[in-house]
């Protein structure tokens, strides 16, 4: 193109310097909010089954200590996957009900709102297991530390599984894998628990302290990369059907 047309054109449609551009931003000030506030507001949005299935398994935990003679241990620590599905699927309900596009358009990014609700579970979730790890002692069922070991090592392990789960498939398929995951790790525990009886006897709690310490770094790092690929945004995504 002859270049003298070029400038022509340029000088045409070139767009003029915005005229008190300052003053009128300054009119319509961003609502600012902290970060607690922003996780209760998340909260709100939190389904109630997720609020109610976390009270009964802490009830039906806490039963199993009153009223279960034999394998109490494993009784009780056989609910902790299901925390762990409770917590995970959340994420998933906008997926689910093809909600997913609006959250990738909001102010926030998914991977603050993803890491807000993890936050309003989590929290609720940490508060009914510093009730329910002292009802070991109690019970009489255990110490404290032996209660805290039985009860995070499959927590977390389902969780880990569940994140590692949740990023191959997509979609709705995400939810279920969370689902299968927490299967997977309570059957194993059922499993270790047939061939083992004594797997919860204070001479292994050595072997359930390694168990802890490798069950924590794995669900940091697991949680490091999900939070990684929340933030990064895919123009070329789609719900699964």
């Amino acid at each position: 193109m002859n270049k003298s047309l070029k400038d022509k054109l340029k000088a045409i449609y070139d767009a003029p310097a915005p005229m008190r551009k300052d003053a009128f931003l300054k009119q319509y000030h961003r609502r600012e909010i902290s970060m607690l506030k922003f996780i209760k507001i998340q909260a709100s949005y939190v389904s109630k089954l997720s609020w109610v299935g976390s009270l009964l398994i802490f009830a039906l935990a806490i039963t199993f200590a009153c009223y279960v003679s034999d394998d109490t241990t494993w009784a009780i620590a056989s609910l902790m996957p299901a925390f762990s599905v409770l917590l995970l699927t959340e994420n998933g309900r906008s997926i689910y009900y093809d909600m997913a596009e609006l959250e990738l358009a909001s102010r926030f990014s998914l991977c603050v709102v993803g890491i807000a609700r993890l936050a309003a579970i989590g929290m609720v979730q940490v508060v009914l297991f510093l009730l329910l790890i002292p009802a070991f002692e109690f019970f009489e069922i255990g110490t404290v530390i032996q209660g805290a070991t039985y009860l995070l090592v499959p927590y977390l392990a389902s969780v880990s599984l569940g994140l590692i789960v949740s990023r191959k498939l997509s979609g709705k398929n995400s939810i279920y894998g969370c689902i299968s995951a927490a299967l997977f790790v309570e059957i194993l525990q059922y499993c270790t628990y047939i061939i083992q009886p004594t797997i919860y006897a204070p001479q292994n709690q050595h072997l359930w302290g390694i168990l802890l310490i490798s069950a924590i770094i794995i669900t940091v790092w697991q949680l490091r990369i999900t939070v990684r690929g929340m933030e990064e945004l895919k123009w070329n995504w789609s719900p699964a059907t």
